[in-house]
């Protein structure tokens, strides 16, 4: 056997060790976005707040506000109706909550970090050759 065999097989682990490292980053980062899109509450509201619909940035509904006036049975399908407009309202709300979070999170994100993932993963190289011939892969590993 020879030597670069050995340095393949290393070589290739070494790959996948970074591949989990930016596994757990990525795992870390969407945990964190999870948290603060829970955190995020908008609400919703109908009828000129006749009804009022909480949601968290996750699309949640975790509150519904009916004004009293509205408890009449004569009154149902009207209350069916604004209770539907308000739901509608906070999850445009929510969505437009989760698109700013992950906007923000995604400028604080240090994606650097994945730079010499990706340029492995895809096989890029940082300058084109020369001439015309392929730039060569990582050394191919053949198990018997």
């Amino acid at each position: 056997m020879s030597t670069n065999w050995f340095l393949g097989v290393f070589q290739a682990f070494g790959r996948q060790r970074e591949l989990l490292e930016q596994a757990a980053f990525v795992y870390e980062q969407f945990g964190q976005l999870h948290r603060r899109l829970r955190k995020e509450i908008v609400t919703g509201n109908a009828g000129a707040g006749l009804v009022l619909v909480e949601m968290n940035a996750l699309g949640e509904v975790i509150g519904c506000r009916i004004d009293p006036e509205l408890l009449k049975p004569e009154d149902r399908e009207f209350l069916e109706g604004l209770v539907i407009e308000a739901v509608n309202a906070a999850y445009r709300q929510a969505a437009e909550a989760q698109k700013q979070v992950m906007q923000e999170m995604v400028r604080q994100m240090d994606l650097s970090k994945f730079r010499p993932f990706l340029e492995n993963l895809f096989e890029m190289s940082p300058a084109a050759p020369s001439d015309d011939r392929p730039t060569p892969g990582p050394p191919k590993i053949v198990l018997y």
